[in-house]
């Protein structure tokens, strides 16, 4: 993260929301940040779930990387998008089990496109959306950085600069919610 989208101090604070990062989030499940920006609750073996992918492989016309984290939702992966030649994360989404998969595939893709018309800095980017097994494959923005917790333990800060961080992701949320 640290590219400024929380805080206007680009080296010290975590960056953008993932528009559905709190769903599917689990009370019992460790939060965890990935490199990409995306805070997802960890389950058991999430990635089983959906089919381990290899590196090399494509989805789309995405080349995956390597895995950058796994939650509720699905799995994200550093990928390149050759076309546009710059690195994405790609973000797999399964469908809940059970019920109708064609229809909350397609749900999943209506909503993905609806995210991709939200621009706003504390929010990343949505480039892509396409149908992938029962789920679906997000393309979005790659942000590099820490979670929120590691940029809170990573040294004293004051509450000026805490709520403003707070605010800042805040805002985002309201932004994809609205």
């Amino acid at each position: 993260m640290g590219d400024g989208r929380t805080s206007n101090h680009p080296a010290e604070a975590p960056s953008a929301v993932e528009p559905a990062a709190a769903e599917g989030a689990s009370d019992a499940a460790e939060p965890t940040q990935t490199r990409t920006g995306h805070t997802v609750d960890v389950e058991p073996s999430p990635r089983a779930a959906l089919g381990a992918v290899a590196v090399g492989t494509h989805i789309g016309r995405y080349v995956i990387g390597d895995q950058l984290g796994a939650g509720g939702m699905g799995v994200v992966y550093r990928a390149h998008d050759p076309e546009l030649d710059r690195p994405v994360a790609l973000k797999l989404v399964r469908a809940a089990p059970g019920g109708d998969v064609v229809a909350q595939r397609e749900r999943l893709l209506r909503e993905a496109q609806a995210l991709a018309l939200l621009a706003h800095p504390n929010v990343v980017s949505i480039f892509d959306v396409g149908p992938h097994g029962n789920g679906v494959f997000i393309a979005l923005e790659l942000v590099e950085g820490a979670t929120l917790r590691a940029w809170l333990k990573e040294k004293p800060r004051g509450t000026a600069e805490i709520v403003a961080t707070m605010l800042a992701a805040g805002r985002g949320l309201a932004a994809a919610h609205d």
